[in-house]
């Protein structure tokens, strides 16, 4: 477990930027990096250095100390507040989803003779089919019946059977930023609206091609006073879009 220390340095250099030393202690040597990545923004303030150090076993038995090195200006190109970039994850994962919304659902049903129910608009796919035996390439009609004189057939089994009653899986994630602030006007902004990319300069590994984000309302924890000021860990949620984006005309509320 990680505690704040009480005490923490602070001065103003002559060029007006701002410089803050605050500490921590850690029981457990793998709680360091977390605090440091926990840490890196306070009060408008950007981590400039950090250090870990053991603590003196004479005034306390175990753990370790970590100081933190602040430093800033009013006039950052980041506002206050507002995290240059935080500590953020990302989970990919897979959901169900029709077999209607399907990317090449055009091309399914050319190659595995689906229909297409003419009042509920759900495709369906039968059990077997019949197949060129010439190896006739995907994405041309195949409606082969079995008494077809203009070439040979073999009826096979349909391995998109029942999709139209279990969905297939398609990719989605949700991606988080964590961080600490003085002030919540950057986390409770754009709700509900579209990010073609995430903020906070998040890694560049988390983007994917033909798809957007669309920010979710965040977790926000009350930790107290910092320096006289509310002081909250915020978590910001940004959920993936499915393959072209999310839909503007529904999430994009600034422009309808």
């Amino acid at each position: 477990m990680s505690i704040r220390l009480a005490t923490f340095n602070r001065d103003t250099s002559e060029d007006g930027r701002r410089r803050v030393t605050r500490a921590w202690h850690c029981d457990l040597e793998s709680e360091i990096d977390g605090v440091v990545s926990d840490h890196r923004f306070y009060a408008g303030l950007s981590a400039i250095t950090d250090r870990a150090s053991n603590w003196d076993p004479d005034t306390i038995e175990s753990g370790f100390r970590v100081e933190i090195n602040y430093e800033g200006t009013d006039t950052t190109q980041y506002a206050p507040n507002v995290p240059e970039r935080g500590r953020w994850s990302f989970r990919p994962s897979f959901e169900k989803e029709p077999m209607e919304k399907h990317p090449a659902i055009q091309r399914l049903i050319e190659f595995y003779d689906g229909e297409i129910d003419p009042e509920t608009k759900r495709v369906s796919f039968p059990e077997t089919f019949y197949r060129s035996d010439s190896g006739e390439a995907p994405g041309r009609s195949n409606h082969w019946q079995a008494g077809n004189t203009s070439g040979s057939s073999t009826l096979q089994e349909n391995p998109l059977y029942g999709l139209s009653e279990s969905g297939y899986l398609a990719l989605t994630g949700i991606a988080t930023v964590r961080y600490t602030t003085n002030g919540l006007s950057s986390a409770l902004e754009r709700l509900g609206e579209i990010y073609e990319s995430l903020p906070y300069n998040a890694p560049g590994a988390f983007e994917i091609d033909g798809r957007n984000w669309l920010k979710a309302p965040p977790t926000i924890d009350e930790l107290g006073k910092t320096d006289g000021e509310d002081s909250y860990a915020v978590e910001e949620t940004y959920l993936l879009s499915e393959r072209g984006g999310w839909p503007a005309a529904v999430y994009d509320f600034i422009d309808l």
